[in-house]
């Protein structure tokens, strides 16, 4: 059994797509709880993350599977979800979004932030 020990958060600041500015965007994608009751539905789930349909994130106790899904690959897996009747919940409506809002709090915090020099100078 494959488990995940990073926080799902972390994973996802390390997974992918860059642009061509560097900056990487995760602009849409969605962050899906699956109920993974049964061995051959997580089974399943591996084999569309071994495929590139989602990524996985995290292996909750009790039967979940955090996953990452783009906006191309959300209706199709949403598809393969309900033919499959496993039970899922969105976490995160767009994981890019927040993590724009977050990318701008630390800058606005950066130019803020207190610097020992400029309190300290030296005459």
């Amino acid at each position: 059994m494959r488990r995940f020990l990073l926080p799902g958060v972390c994973l996802v600041l390390m997974i992918v797509t860059r642009t061509l500015d560097g900056h990487i965007s995760y602009k849409g994608y969605k962050v899906v709880r699956v109920s993974v009751t049964k061995d051959a539905d997580r089974q399943l789930v591996y084999e569309w993350s071994d495929s590139e349909r989602i990524r996985i994130l995290n292996e909750v106790f009790g039967g979940f599977l955090d996953t990452l899904i783009s906006p191309k690959q959300y209706d199709s897996v949403l598809a393969l979800l309900n033919e499959h009747s496993m039970q899922f919940k969105i976490l995160n409506d767009d994981i890019g979004a927040d993590l724009e809002t977050e990318q701008s709090n630390d800058l606005r915090t950066a130019k803020n932030s207190f610097d020992f020099k400029s309190y300290h100078s030296v005459k």
